[in-house]
Formats: C-alpha cells, sequence, structure tokens
C-alpha cells in the first residue's frame, strides 16, 4: 500500500496488495486519512486479479471504476439465509447499510455486490479458507470482479460497537433514522463494526464524530419494510404471544414443501417491485383451460371434505355449487337460518389517491381503529406478493416502502418511554417518505 499526500490535506491511497491476514501486524507506517469527499483526483486504483484480466463468468455493472469501495458482509445461517451488508465510499465519505433476506443461492447479495464493484470484501474468517469455504464466499468469489477477500476475526464482529459507532459517528440528522432502521438487523450492525475496525487498522483513518454519512438502503426491486413495520403489522409473528399462528404468514402459509414456506417468508418481508413478477389480465389462464380443470380435480376432494365438515359442526344444509364465473361457491337456504344467530360481518372500503393520500382515522377506544389501519398494509403486501385478497374489487398500486406505527411498546434497554419510541420511529417514517 503506498499513500501520497495532496495539497488539501487528504491523502490518496493506492491499494496493490493482496492481504492473507485479517489486520496488518503492528507496528507498520500507515497514512494517516479522514473520510470526506477529496477535492482532488484521488489515484485510488482497482486491485487486479491474480491473472490480471476478469473473469469470463462474472458479471460487472462498470460504474464505479474511480471510487474505492469497501464491503463487509456478515451472513446469519437461518432458513432462509440473511445477509448484513455495510459499504463505505471513501472517495466520497459515504456509508449505505443494507439488509438482505434472500434465497439458498443468495442472488439479491450477489447483485447488490455487482453493483456496487467493491475493491475489497471483508468476510468472517471461519467462512473463508483454511476453513471450508460457506457457499456465499465460493459464490462472491466466482460472480464478483476482482475484490480481495479479506478475512477478519469474529472478534470485530460486534453489534455493540456498530451501534456505538452509528450514535457517535453518523450525522445528527441521520444517526436516530438509521438506528430504527437497523433494529434488530444484527448482521448488518456487525458488518457495519467490522468495517469500522478494519479502517482504523489498516489505514488508520479518523473519523470525526457526526461527520459520516450514514444510510440503509433495502435490497434492490424489493419493499422497504422495517422491523418495526414486520412486528407491528404481525407479518411473521403475532404480538400477544410471539408464536406464528395469528400472524399473516400463519394465516397464509399453506405451503406443502420447507422450500415453498421459506421463499414464502422472504416474500412476506420483502414484497417484489418488479412489474414483470405480477401476471397481467392477458397473461391469466382461461377458466376453460387444460391446467385450471386439471387444479380444479385435484383439489375437488379437499373442497368436499370441507363442506362435510361444515354441514356436520353447523348442522345446516350445504349445497356446493360450481360456475365457469364464480367457480365453487356454498348456497344456504334462508329458512335454516332463521332462529339463528348469523354473525354481522361489516364491510370495509379503503381509498387513497395521490390526491387523496393522507386520512384521518377517528373512534372510540376498542373501535377497531388499529385493526382498520393495519389492514390496508396487510392488503396490500398480500396483493404484492400475488396472493389473492378478501375483497369484491381491490386495485393496488406497487409500492416501495412500507411502515406502520400501531403499537405502543416502550424500549427499556434504551431507556425510551412509549412517547419517545413513537417519535423516534415516526421521524424515520418522515424522513423516509420525504
Amino acid at each position: 500500500m503506498a499513500a501520497a499526500a495532496s495539497s488539501s490535506g487528504v491523502a490518496a491511497l493506492s491499494v496493490n496488495s493482496r492481504r492473507s491476514t485479517p489486520f496488518p501486524a503492528a507496528g507498520r507506517v500507515r497514512a494517516q486519512v479522514s473520510i470526506r469527499p477529496e477535492t482532488r483526483a484521488s489515484s485510488i486504483g482497482r486491485p487486479s486479479t491474480s491473472s490480471g484480466r476478469r473473469s469470463q463468468r462474472a458479471m460487472s455493472i462498470g460504474a464505479r471504476e474511480s471510487e474505492e469501495i469497501i464491503c463487509a458482509l456478515s451472513e446469519g445461517r437461518g432458513i432462509p439465509p440473511t445477509v448484513g451488508l455495510c459499504f463505505v465510499n471513501l472517495t466520497t465519505g459515504e456509508v449505505t447499510l443494507s439488509h438482505i433476506c434472500d434465497n439458498q443461492f443468495y442472488v439479491r447479495t450477489v447483485h447488490k455486490l455487482q453493483v456496487y464493484e467493491p475493491s475489497r470484501i471483508l468476510i468472517l474468517a471461519t467462512a473463508c479458507p483454511p476453513y471450508p469455504k460457506s457457499t456465499l464466499y465460493s459464490l462472491v468469489e466466482e460472480h464478483v470482479i476482482g475484490p480481495q477477500l479479506i478475512p477478519v476475526d469474529r472478534r470485530y464482529w460486534s453489534e455493540a460497537a456498530g451501534l456505538e459507532h452509528i450514535r457517535d459517528l453518523a450525522t445528527k440528522e441521520d444517526a436516530e433514522a438509521v438506528m430504527v432502521a437497523v433494529e434488530g438487523n444484527y448482521y448488518t450492525t456487525c458488518s457495519f463494526a467490522a468495517i469500522m475496525a478494519y479502517l482504523e487498522a489498516e489505514f488508520q483513518i479518523m473519523i470525526h464524530p457526526h461527520s459520516l454519512r450514514v444510510q440503509y438502503q433495502p435490497s434492490e426491486d424489493t419493499v422497504m419494510v422495517d422491523i418495526s413495520t414486520i412486528h407491528s403489522l404481525e407479518l411473521m409473528r403475532n404480538i400477544k404471544d410471539g408464536k406464528v399462528k395469528g400472524s399473516l404468514y400463519g394465516v397464509v402459509n399453506a405451503t406443502l414443501t420447507p422450500m415453498g414456506a421459506r421463499m414464502l417468508r422472504c416474500n412476506l418481508v420483502q414484497p417484489s417491485t418488479l412489474k414483470e413478477s405480477f401476471w397481467s389480465p392477458d397473461m391469466m389462464p382461461s377458466k376453460n383451460s387444460f391446467r385450471t380443470r386439471r387444479c380444479l380435480l385435484m383439489y375437488e376432494k379437499d373442497i368436499l371434505a370441507h363442506v362435510e365438515n361444515l354441514k356436520d359442526s353447523l348442522q345446516l344444509d350445504i349445497s356446493l355449487k360450481f360456475d365457469n364465473s364464480r367457480l365453487f361457491y356454498l348456497r344456504i337456504k334462508a329458512g335454516d337460518l332463521e332462529g339463528r344467530e348469523v354473525p354481522a360481518f361489516v364491510p370495509n372500503d379503503y381509498y387513497a389517491t395521490p390526491q387523496y393520500r393522507f386520512q384521518m382515522i377517528t373512534g372510540p377506544n376498542m373501535s377497531g381503529k388499529s385493526t382498520y389501519i393495519r389492514a390496508v398494509a396487510l392488503l396490500q403486501i398480500m396483493a404484492q406478493i400475488g396472493s389473492f385478497v378478501p375483497a369484491d374489487y381491490a386495485a393496488f398500486r406497487i409500492v416501495d416502502k412500507i411502515f406502520a406505527r400501531v403499537t405502543t411498546d416502550d424500549c427499556i434497554e434504551s431507556n425510551l418511554s412509549s412517547f419517545s419510541v413513537e417519535m423516534r420511529e415516526m421521524a424515520f417514517i418522515l424522513q423516509c417518505v420525504v
């Protein structure tokens, strides 16, 4: 590594060595720099691969050749895999944090790395040689062009250190919003801690307090749904006892294989925003097509068994009917319902346009205001993952962010009351939508 001082006092770094250790040995002379945009052309160069030419199997966006970007990524071993990423742009002094709920082939993670084109990628040492290579390590090595894959010891991946760095180094305008965005994103916060430790040890970069521009960015082509919104809308677990039953995932999960359940979970927490992923009316199969008739025959036995159960439990004469326009439906004689208590279902309507996009819901306590608000967001998510929605008619626009604040939780570990938590999360929502 060579260092050349510029007249503005900012050192321009030229990296051309490949390191095999997490951090350099003590006593090595390095240049002291500060992260801020340079006023002169930088002499930072992209490191070359060992062969001197790029792999033919990898793809590149090719838009960041003049920038020096360092990335740290941390993966969870859950199902589906979760990846936290942190990108530090040494040229512009910007930090981008991201949390990706990926599939077993890490398609979204590899795509994001290809977009940013980092020159160095920090990864947990136990996922790198001489240990057995992790799946993510192998895929990054194969599909991402020319970065140095640098192993970093586990002790540097600390969530507490990452949160402390965000509080101390991020600008005051960004700190609170970023803290809300990364809340619960353990791997993203750990990646930020590792990359800050690496910059200090490798480059001896000293960052002034509250001078670092930090932003949270969801994965491309997906809806941003933060952890607080997932909790408020009960997407994965219900608020009452923290179990799957009663959540949106528990209600719509009719998958038959573990792979299908993992895909459903990914789609719920990160719905797609690509128009190509939705069917247009001319792509819908005909009701009389062979595929439709085959599906109806496959489920006919289950439908008949369900109708028989309804007859026995309700003691009603229920008949199953079918026609091409309504498909399957149930018919009950009105006289059979006389003298019975029939639950009253009150239909709700929702209407919002760019001209009428701010609405206030008023009503007495326990009147269903929170339920009404939750239903709007849940129907949007269901529609955007390609699910049917319980409505006579529905038309949805594709959205790229969903925020919800409908709970009254406090945060004891952060010494925040319910009001303080609400104000902090509302500030984050306003910053993201304005």
